[in-house]
């Protein structure tokens, strides 16, 4: 089965998204694309402690509170919920320091991320949620149909 190129792209408050609901769902926390993802979102310029840890991914009392700054000062829950996540992962981390090739981490496209949840036993897609013996939702990027068989 060859696969061809899905047509629409996710932007990535829509990848962050999916991520979140993947953690959600096989309860564990976000992944360190995620987390780099977000704090990238969030940093208040190149001297903040929030911007080191987009580069380094290291951990400091100083992106703790700067984090914690930031989601007290949003109001709007939508736009907590990636905060939120990004605590959570914070705080379920065992290694604070820096990670070796932290600046290149990306959340993948759906497309791209086929061969890496296929392998796994989900019952869902990770995409749109679907059970896997049910059709997939409207529009979902990893229904069969984008595929050649």
């Amino acid at each position: 089965m060859e696969r061809q190129p899905n047509p629409e792209r996710w932007d990535d408050e829509t990848l962050i998204d999916y991520e979140i609901a993947a953690s959600d769902a096989q309860d564990r926390p976000i992944n360190d694309a995620a987390a780099r993802m977000i704090a990238s979102q969030w940093h208040n310029g190149q001297a903040s402690a929030m911007y080191s840890f987009v580069s380094t991914g290291e951990i400091t009392p100083e992106f703790v509170y700067e984090l914690g700054d930031t989601l007290a000062s949003i109001e709007e829950p939508e736009r907590r919920q990636h905060l939120r996540a990004l605590v959570d992962y914070v705080y379920d981390r065992d290694e604070i320091t820096a990670v070796e090739g932290w600046s290149r981490l990306w959340l993948k496209q759906p497309d791209d991320q086929v061969d890496d949840w296929a392998d796994h036993d989900l019952d869902n897609c990770p995409a749109c949620g679907s059970h896997v013996a049910e059709p997939h939702a409207n529009g979902c990027p990893l229904d069969e149909a984008m595929f050649d068989e």
